[in-house]
Formats: structure tokens, C-alpha cells, sequence
């Protein structure tokens, strides 16, 4: 498994569309680790795997059947997005040397990081090959553009980047009408983790306070919560109330301890039963430092025993 990417489309109801795409996934030669929607995020989650042609091209075919039936003019959900195809992050396997590494360079001699330069190519071929496609501004983050991360990306959402002129590394500088713009780049490993309640009088207000108290205790420096993106949500097709976290620092992260800390919040609001749900991917090596955490096998993604992406290339 040389290459994971996990897109984010801003569609999640549409059951002829979703059934479409995900015949589609199935039939191409990558790894599908995860490729489901939800209801009230209105919001579908992929990721697949394998080499980097084959993904490029898996990527590709999902686009040309999500894109053309979003209209964000008329999008509702709960999740934060600004773009039909919101966020496409692109992780090596197995992990590459980033550039906040002591010595990392574009492209010095040696193997590794000549390969972080391959990546960095590859990851602007698909940016030019999409906006080109569907005339969208696509904006790089993490690694492909240091400095710039995904919540000040999409600050504002879809509305605020409208009738204005943007600077994205490719594509129009103006926001597409229906699809907004796409936030897309070379990232490390996260988990992306909720822990959900049955909704009760109160519950949504207590997730986000619970989540409030997170961020507040990240900025403070308490390790426990370092690298936790936390939001409180309302899940009210399915009678849930959430908290949503992306874990982006998961060599860090006491998962169980980030878990019970919620519950125990919960609980002193007399909310309980509550259960966690991984979106997407985790490596083997998160998996064994939890017991909170239950992923389906195809979820789980061998970082131990991955061949060498850069092999691949040719």
C-alpha cells in the first residue's frame, strides 16, 4: 500500500449517487479502507490505497460522479466544509520524513527525501488535474503548504469565499458557484474520532462545552488534549448528539484517557451510553494502544509491514 488519500465530499443523502461511487471504489484496483455517509453531516468519508496511479485515477472517477451533483448554494449539514470536494489529504505508507524535520529538504541527495519530492510533484499533478477539470480553486496544506492548516482553510465556510478574489495555489481565484474551493496536500497520520450519545434535553449544549473545555485545555499546553480538534454537534436524523475530534497527533495521544475524560463530562450532566465511532483509517499501532477504539478490520492500516511507496512510482 504505497499511497492512502481519504476525500471528504460534501454529500451524504443522495442514495443513487452514493450507491454509484461506491460500486465505482469497489471495482478499481485500490484498498478500500472505509466509504460511508452520514445523514447529518451530509457528508460522505473515503479512503482507499494502493499505488499512486491507481489512486490518482480512483480519485479521479469518485470526482466525476460526486462533483456535478453538489450544489453547496443548497447544502445543509452539520459539518463545516467549503468545498464539494472539501478536503482530499494525501499520507505516505509508510510515513515520510516532514518538513518540520531537523533535516528535511525538498529535494537534497538521499533517498527519503527525494521521495517527499516525488510526493510533492504528484500531489500538484492531481491539485493542476482537478482544478483544471472542474474549475475549482484548490488550496494546499500540512506539509505540501507549511504553516497552513485545515481549520483556518475553511474558516468562514463555504459563504465567506464568495464575490471575492482568493490566491489558490491552482485553479480559478474565484470560488467556484456550486462547489466551492478544495483544501488538498500531503499529511500525517490522524484519527478521526466521535464519541456519540443519545440525544437528550441538554445533551448537544453539554458537547459543546465538553468541546469548548478541550480546545481551552489544548491551548493551555495539557498533553493530554495536545493535537485534539474538538467540536460539539447535533445529529438529529439519527437522535445523536456528538463530539467530534480529529486526534493530529496520534504518537502523542492516551486515546482512552481522551475518551474517558468526555464520558466522565458527560456524565456529570447525566448524559451516558455514549459510544465511540472511528471515521476513516488507523494505523495497526494506535489500534494496540486502546480499548475505546474499535475499528473494522479494513479500517486498520499496516504501517509495520507496508511496502515502500516509492517503489511504486514507475
Amino acid at each position: 500500500m504505497p499511497l492512502l488519500t481519504v476525500p471528504n465530499w460534501s454529500l451524504g443523502r443522495e442514495r443513487s449517487v452514493l450507491r454509484e461511487a461506491f460500486d465505482y471504489l469497489t471495482a478499481q484496483p485500490v484498498t478500500v479502507h472505509y466509504a460511508e455517509a452520514d445523514i447529518d453531516h451530509n457528508r460522505t468519508v473515503t479512503a482507499f490505497s494502493g499505488t499512486p496511479e491507481n489512486v490518482r485515477e480512483a480519485l479521479l472517477g469518485l470526482a466525476a460522479i460526486f462533483l456535478p451533483c453538489i450544489d453547496l448554494q443548497r447544502h445543509s449539514g452539520v459539518h463545516p466544509r467549503i468545498g464539494g470536494l472539501d478536503v482530499c489529504p494525501f499520507v505516505p505508507l509508510p510515513p515520510l520524513r516532514s518538513p518540520g524535520d531537523e533535516n528535511f529538504s525538498q529535494d537534497p541527495p538521499g533517498h527519503d527525501a527525494g521521495n517527499a519530492g516525488d510526493l510533492n510533484r504528484y500531489i500538484a499533478s492531481v491539485a493542476q488535474t482537478l482544478a483544471e477539470t472542474f474549475q475549482i480553486p484548490i488550496f494546499l496544506y500540512e506539509h505540501s503548504a507549511p504553516g497552513r492548516d485545515l481549520p483556518n482553510l475553511r474558516k468562514g465556510g463555504f459563504g465567506s469565499l464568495l464575490d471575492r478574489t482568493l490566491s489558490p495555489d491552482f485553479g480559478p481565484n474565484r470560488a467556484h458557484p456550486h462547489l466551492g474551493a478544495t483544501v488538498l496536500g500531503w499529511r500525517d497520520f490522524l484519527v478521526a474520532l466521535n464519541v456519540n450519545f443519545p440525544d437528550a434535553p441538554g445533551a448537544v449544549e453539554t458537547m459543546r462545552l465538553i468541546a469548548s473545555q478541550i480546545r481551552d485545555k489544548r491551548r493551555n499546553g495539557d498533553p493530554l488534549f495536545q493535537g485534539v480538534r474538538a467540536l460539539g454537534l447535533s445529529l438529529q436524523a439519527q437522535g445523536l448528539c456528538q463530539l467530534s475530534m480529529n486526534i493530529t497527533k496520534p504518537d502523542a495521544a492516551d486515546f482512552d484517557s481522551i475518551v474517558a475524560f468526555i464520558e466522565e463530562k458527560a456524565a456529570k450532566h447525566g448524559i451516558g451510553d455514549g459510544y465511540t465511532q472511528l471515521i476513516g483509517v488507523i494505523r495497526d499501532t494506535d489500534v494496540e494502544r486502546s480499548v475505546k477504539i474499535f475499528p473494522r478490520v479494513e479500517q486498520i492500516v499496516p504501517t509495520r509491514q507496508a511496502t515502500h511507496w516509492s517503489e511504486d512510482w514507475q
